[in-house]
């Protein structure tokens, strides 16, 4: 497993309506403070790689050739969810459109963690809750280009485990608050995403499920030996340095109330903002899923979170450097609308 790192995560709100005006100190919370974060956004925390030599040393066999002629050739129409469907049917549709594994009620893991934090995740066994929460899930997978997720997989017999349970605890960091987090691998030799299905008082949020795939994304591209920390740095302000500490338990660890280089910050002009919001300066890896997160809820939902955010040059250097690196990273054979790359398109 990578080293991982939990965070409550300034993100894309499901019900579409955040604005990152929120980009101060006083309005943006720290992860200690759960109650005071529900009434600024919706958080949610991530568990994100950090550690680039651990990502690439890992051992990677991608998926045939034919592995992926075979999740190509499915048509979706004949594998759409119905309100005739048990769960057991819904799980096996999913997992044949997408090459991935859905897993929920007792069949989940419950603990995680690595060198730097574990976590526990309780069972969830509401039927008509998980049943929403994996309409919820398909709609938005059913956006990303097909063969996509199955190639997050280390390999054809591990592939990407969506894991629906209830709520995400870590034991090390026990007030922070968890909606989600992801992996690279563990010792069990998984490459998984954890997604508490209930979620923030009872409302399940698909957006957290685009953040996670951005991070599963990133570690797929460091493995491949792309997405190179040094290269991405230069993307960022002269002297610039993410907030997240060498020491894990850095009384900062929280602290994501910098608001530089942020939209919307008065005075801050265009060519000034390099930062989706204060959380974007968390890590790098934060830095691309909550950039990477406006697009895709555009291509779900055609709603721009924060307008004209792709019109910053800075911005928009990020967003084509990514998107050559999963070009580059990707096989790109059966690929048709790209999501991301359409929503820039027309934003930019």
């Amino acid at each position: 497993m990578m080293n991982m790192r939990t965070a409550a995560a300034l993100i894309l709100s499901g019900a579409l309506m955040l604005s990152f005006s929120a980009c101060s100190k006083e309005m943006v919370p720290s992860a200690s403070d759960s109650s005071t974060a529900s009434s600024v956004v919706e958080t949610t925390s991530s568990t994100t790689a950090a550690s680039e030599t651990s990502v690439s040393q890992i051992e990677v066999k991608p998926v045939s050739s034919e592995k992926l002629a075979e999740i190509a050739a499915v048509d979706y129409a004949d594998y759409a969810l119905s309100e005739d469907d048990d769960l057991k049917t819904m799980e096996k549709k999913i997992e044949t459109k997408y090459g991935i594994d859905i897993i929920y009620g007792e069949d989940i893991r419950t603990e995680f963690g690595d060198e730097t934090e574990q976590l526990s995740v309780a069972k969830f066994t509401d039927e008509e809750l998980i049943r929403k929460a994996m309409k919820s899930i398909d709609e938005v997978i059913s956006i990303y280009p097909k063969t996509f997720l199955c190639q997050l997989a280390l390999s054809e017999d591990s592939p990407l485990k969506i894991y629906m349970t209830g709520h995400i605890k870590s034991i090390t960091y026990p007030d922070a608050s968890i909606n989600a987090f992801t992996s690279d691998t563990d010792s069990e030799g998984e490459v998984y995403l954890v997604i508490d299905v209930a979620g923030a008082e009872g409302v399940f949020n698909p957006v957290d499920v685009m953040h996670e795939i951005v991070h599963l994304t990133d570690f797929k591209l460091k493995k491949e030996g792309l997405l190179k920390t040094e290269d991405w740095a230069k993307l960022n302000p002269d002297g610039f340095t993410y907030l997240e500490k060498i020491d894990e338990r850095s009384e900062d660890k929280y602290n994501f109330g910098q608001a530089e280089y942020c939209p919307l910050k008065k005075g801050t002009s265009p060519s000034d903002v390099y930062f989706i919001a204060p959380y974007s300066q968390t890590n790098e890896y934060e830095d691309r899923a909550t950039l990477l997160t406006d697009a895709l809820v555009f291509a779900l939902y055609g709603y721009e979170v924060e307008p004209d955010v792709y019109k910053c040059h800075n911005l928009q250097v990020k967003m084509e450097y990514w998107m050559g690196q999963v070009r580059e990273g990707f096989d790109t054979s059966y690929w048709e609308k790209i999501p991301w790359e359409d929503s820039y398109s027309k934003l930019k």
